[in-house]
């Protein structure tokens, strides 16, 4: 048997109340200034996700990306690669209006849909040919209450999204700075595997090297 998953110390950042505040601040620094707020794990991580799939995917291929806050992924996939049809999914409905505001002042809203859901909730279900997760399991992973039955939820979602007539090539695309490769791949060993591991950022200290973020793809089993 499975040594059980060592859990993270709750958050505020697992509390859908601190992201409606933070997105409520958000929407108001758009609507005075024009800021479209925060690139999260920064632009150089998105730009590799980018690259990535731009590489790896069909510019029609169905894209979602799940808790997509501003949407700025969305609106680089469209804007910067030509991708058109992208879906972005998040539960709390003031990021979802500030992302479709940036969408459409970039001019790419017609190649991205806006969605409200709640990934744990069995109601969230689609057909995509991409899964895009960037930080999401990292916050669901600090909600309060955090045990191995809301993983089994987060990864049952995950495949209803997927693309039933071709789930064998559905790409799962997952960024965290909470968990390290090693166990990204125990959390997801009997779902998902792993088929390529995206370059990041590296730190050296007291002679040993690590990593701030992991990004990696798996595909189902």
């Amino acid at each position: 048997m499975a040594d059980p998953i060592e859990e993270l110390t709750s958050s505020e950042l697992g509390t859908a109340e601190y992201w409606k505040s933070a997105y409520q601040k958000e929407l108001r620094n758009f609507e005075d200034h024009g800021d479209a707020g925060e690139v999260w794990f920064g632009e150089q991580i998105e730009r590799r996700i980018v690259k990535y799939l731009a590489r790896h995917c069909d510019k029609k291929a169905a894209v979602v990306d799940i808790g997509c806050g501003n949407g700025h992924l969305l609106v680089t996939l469209a804007d910067d690669e030509g991708f058109e049809n992208l879906t972005g999914i998040d539960y709390v409905e003031e990021a979802l209006s500030l992302a479709r505001r940036i969408a459409a002042d970039s001019g790419v809203a017609p190649m991205i849909t806006f969605m409200q859901g709640d990934l744990l909730s069995t109601e969230c279900s689609g057909a995509f040919d991409v899964i895009v997760d960037k930080g999401t399991y990292d916050a669901i992973c600090l909600m309060p209450g955090m045990c191995d039955g809301v993983r089994r939820k987060y990864i049952e979602s995950i495949k209803r999204l997927m693309n039933k007539q071709n789930s064998d090539s559905v790409l799962f695309l997952i960024t965290s700075c909470n968990w390290t490769k090693d166990e990204l791949l125990v959390h997801f060993r009997g779902d998902f595997e792993l088929i390529s591991e995206l370059p990041a950022p590296t730190f050296s200290f007291g002679g040993s090297t690590g990593r701030t973020v992991t990004s990696l793809v798996f595909r189902i089993k």
